[in-house]
């Protein structure tokens, strides 16, 4: 019987809106300083790791523009230093906690195109986070829904969106915020909505598991 491979590494990657960095120094010495921490090596190795996954993201600003204090920057710079802080920890699991939370919709499609790209080239599973349906769509794959730990239904997003879904599931959907664009409306009824995107039995790496709260 074989085994399921365990995840080796785990890689975080919060929103702007998070505040994940402090004001007083530049955002690409707190990346580094960070990925350094995470790969056990010196800073300048660190640099030219983050250096390299920016480079892969052809949306990403350059070095050059994160050697500035978050308060000069605005949300999408500081985002793309994330995603590739994220992608240089070659990780096996990644945790989007909302990471899109801020940034307007006309961008977000350069994010989840370098989410894809990124999964592709290392295989690690992804475990994504939102507001509202924009990026989990953008993404694609199968939703499971569920309440109180038990399966409601599932199935692509376009039927479970639609008026043929579980009244459970258009609940959750009409209380949650239309995308991940701006601050989360006041939270509804129910319980949480988990998305679980070809997620396999057999193993982790290369599959996307995304997750939607109220």
């Amino acid at each position: 019987v074989g085994r399921r491979p365990a995840i080796a590494r785990i890689a975080y990657l919060p929103g702007p809106q998070a505040r994940p960095l402090y004001p007083n120094a530049t955002v690409m010495s707190q990346l580094v300083r960070v990925l350094a921490r995470r790969l056990g090596m010196p800073r300048s190795g660190a640099r030219a790791e983050l250096e390299l996954a920016l480079s892969r993201m052809p949306a990403a600003p350059s070095p050059a523009e994160l050697d500035r204090r978050p308060a000069k920057l605005d949300a999408a710079t500081i985002a793309w230093g994330l995603f590739a802080t994220a992608f240089a920890q070659t990780p096996d699991l990644v945790l989007a906690d909302h990471p899109l939370t801020g940034i307007a919709p006309v961008k977000m499609r350069a994010f989840v195109e370098a989410l894809k790209g990124e999964q592709q080239r290392l295989g690690f599973m992804l475990l994504y986070a939102a507001m509202g349906t924009e990026v989990p769509a953008l993404l694609g794959g199968r939703m499971v829904v569920m309440r109180h730990g038990r399966v409601v239904e599932e199935g692509p997003l376009s039927r479970l969106s639609g008026a043929q879904a579980h009244a459970y599931t258009r609940m959750l959907l009409r209380d949650m915020a239309p995308a991940d664009s701006g601050p989360p409306r006041a939270a509804g009824r129910g319980e949480p909505v988990l998305q679980i995107y070809d997620l396999g039995l057999s193993g982790m790496r290369g599959k996307s598991v995304a997750g939607q709260r109220e």
